[in-house]
Formats: C-alpha cells, sequence, structure tokens
C-alpha cells in the first residue's frame, strides 16, 4: 500500500466512523499502525482555512489550508470535510508549509460539518512505527440561501407513543425552488415548538420525546414553511409500557430491550426506569414484576 493510500484508507475510515476514538474500536480492520494512528495526540498540523463557524453551501466547494509545521516529519497529509470529499497530497521538502485543497461540501444534508486533516509517515526501518497526526477539526456550517418551497417528514402524519421516555428521531426534508431536496432538521435555521411541552417535546436534531399522558402538536418550521405533527401520549398505569391498560410479559419485554442495547433512560420521566435510580437495569425488571396485573406476568 503505497503512504498516500494508507493516509486515504484511515480518512476514509475515521470519517465514516466520526472521530478518532472510534476508528480505534474498529481495530478489526485496521492494521496495527493505523490503529496506533487513531490513537495519537495532538500533532504539529492545522487547518488554517476555513475559520470556524464558517458558512458553506451545499455541494459548493471549500478551501482548505493545512499548515504543517515539519513538512519533513510526514510523506502526506490529507484533508477531509466530514460527509464530504477528501484530498490527499504528498510532502516534498521541510520547513513549514502550507497546503491548499479544494473540497465539496455534501448536497444531501444541513447543519454542522467539520473539516480535519491527517498526516503520515511511513516506516523507514522494520520494526519502526508510522509517525501519524491529525489536526484538530474546524467546526463549520453547511446551509443554503434558497428558497424552500415544501417541508416532508419521515414520520407517519402523526406520533402515538406508548410511554413516558418513549422517543422517536425526526427526518425532516425541505424541498427547495430549485427542485433539490435536502434533510434540514440539524440546520441552525430549524426551529420546532411543542403546544404542550408537559406532554412531549423536542431535543436538538429533532427527536421528539413522549413526557407525560396526553395529546399535543408538534411544529417544524424552516425558511417560513411550516409542518405539523399531531402526537399522542397514552394515560396509562404504572409500568404499561406498550399502552394495552394492563402490565404483562410484553412490558418487561421492554424493559429488557432497552437492557440489550444499553439505552439510559431519556429522563427522570422515563417509564422503563421503574426504580427511578437514574439507570434502566435487571432491578427494572424485577420492580416491574411487582406490577404485573396477571399471575406470573401472563400475557393473557
Amino acid at each position: 500500500m503505497t503512504t498516500l493510500m494508507a493516509v486515504q484508507r484511515i480518512a476514509i475510515v475515521m470519517l465514516a466512523a466520526g472521530s478518532a476514538s472510534a476508528l480505534a474500536n474498529l481495530d478489526g480492520n485496521l492494521t496495527p499502525q493505523e490503529a496506533a494512528f487513531a490513537q495519537q495526540g495532538a500533532p504539529p498540523l492545522q487547518v488554517i482555512s476555513p475559520a470556524p463557524g464558517a458558512v458553506v453551501e451545499p455541494g459548493g466547494v471549500v478551501r482548505v489550508v493545512v499548515r504543517v509545521a515539519q513538512a519533513n516529519r510526514f510523506d502526506a497529509v490529507t484533508a477531509v470535510l466530514q460527509d464530504g470529499t477528501l484530498e490527499g497530497r504528498p510532502l516534498t521538502g521541510g520547513g513549514q508549509q502550507d497546503l491548499e485543497f479544494f473540497l465539496q461540501a455534501d448536497n444531501r444534508r444541513l447543519g454542522p460539518s467539520k473539516v480535519s486533516a491527517w498526516a503520515i509517515r511511513k516506516p523507514r526501518n522494520p520494526g519502526q512505527e508510522a509517525d501519524s497526526a491529525f489536526a484538530e477539526p474546524v467546526p463549520i456550517k453547511i446551509e443554503t440561501e434558497r428558497a424552500v418551497t415544501a417541508l416532508e417528514i419521515s414520520a407517519p402524519r402523526s406520533l402515538h407513543f406508548d410511554f413516558p421516555g418513549d422517543q422517536y428521531p425526526l427526518t425532516v426534508t425541505g424541498i427547495f425552488e430549485d427542485g433539490s431536496r435536502m434533510v434540514i432538521q440539524d440546520s441552525s435555521r430549524v426551529n420546532f415548538s411543542e403546544a404542550a411541552e408537559q406532554v412531549a417535546f423536542v431535543r436538538p436534531g429533532g427527536v421528539v420525546v413522549a413526557f407525560g399522558g396526553g395529546s399535543t402538536t408538534i411544529t417544524v418550521t424552516y425558511g417560513g414553511k411550516s409542518l405539523q405533527i399531531p402526537v399522542t401520549v397514552p394515560v396509562t398505569i404504572p409500568g404499561d409500557l406498550d399502552g394495552d391498560k394492563d402490565v404483562d410479559e410484553d412490558d418487561l419485554n421492554v424493559i429488557r430491550a432497552a437492557i440489550q442495547v444499553q439505552q439510559a433512560p431519556t429522563g427522570p420521566f422515563d417509564a422503563r426506569d421503574v426504580n427511578k435510580n437514574g439507570t434502566i437495569t435487571d432491578a427494572d425488571v424485577e420492580a416491574l414484576r411487582a406490577l404485573c396485573t396477571r399471575p406470573n406476568c401472563a400475557t393473557f
């Protein structure tokens, strides 16, 4: 594998993983040198353009400048735009160098993104590890001034939750005047509002969380267009996690499913945290057994 190919492979995997720590968790797919690369600390490598907070048009070209403090330390540098493109370049000479890259932003999604860079030097002697570094990511925003003509949502026309603490991530798509479609729920220009927060509320990124029994409406607004989503949370008896007015094995399985994926409570109101200790564990399964409305928690 050439040095440039190695850098590009690392960048692609890190881009998909989202972070160096996530990359380290993929050690089954990495060489020992790549795994070590993921654990490196702050390097003499810096993204000096674009500036933090820069706004980029979706699908637009971003000029990226990466400063290498000691060019003779590395063989190649790769600049990466999250969810966009990447570009690698070999290094020649020494001293401080500013390398210019032109990367294309994602044209499918609005919201926060980041620019980073990686550098690597292949081993010079047998048994020697690669010298590698990565730059501190620079946060940017993917936003557009295009006029939006309509909003669409991936959820059903209405949301019906089973219990307080249940949640549903919305995917909101904007349809723009030029015919393009982009996912917008992470945009800084989208607004979510609730008619009754005591029933359900929306977390950043469009995650609707059931809070208490009743009905409400979630309104999504972007670019002068809005969309309303009716939401219902059942008024249930304690321990009824599937909204069927009784407590049985089906409700125990709701807690077991959360335990299996190590899911934390969505808040102190989460009905799966039966003993209200801030976690969802086997102790909640046992606490729920005491609430079963049929012998042995039978379902019929």
